[in-house]
């Protein structure tokens, strides 16, 4: 059995300055091991035809590239959600497309107190973010 770091209270979620502005934020609540299973979380999984209708609600901006060919979208139910953007993030996620799950895994040992990041440019990483990525 798969256990992730959110069950075993490593992660938690506060307020965020990353990129100038106040936003929210996931944090390490304890020391987390390069490999490490984050979380497991289960994804609604928005097909193509109906993305256009996200567009201008803010769900937007919380949805993962899906499918075969990455032209449909998905919503995380977890605390996964809230992560942020880096350019040299230290985790990663999978798609478990089968399952409708992304899973996340850090890349390096991450600290009690830091951020945890993933990159948004992961699918596409020519097309440009829609803010200011200091």
């Amino acid at each position: 059995m798969l256990r992730s770091a959110a069950v075993t209270k490593k992660l938690t979620i506060r307020a965020s300055h990353r990129g100038g502005t106040l936003g929210r934020g996931v944090f390490a609540t304890l020391p987390i091991q390069a490999g490490e299973l984050l979380e497991e979380s289960h994804v609604l999984v928005i097909p193509k035809a109906e993305l256009p209708l996200l567009e201008p609600t803010v769900l937007d901006h919380y949805q993962f590239s899906w499918g075969d060919t990455f032209e449909d979208g998905a919503i995380a139910f977890s605390i996964m959600s809230l992560l942020n953007h880096d350019d040299t993030p230290n985790t990663r996620f999978e798609r478990d497309q089968k399952n409708a799950i992304l899973r996340f895994y850090s890349v390096r040992d991450i600290q009690t107190d830091e951020e945890i990041t993933i990159s948004y440019r992961t699918t596409f990483p020519d097309i440009p973010l829609w803010f200011d990525a200091r």
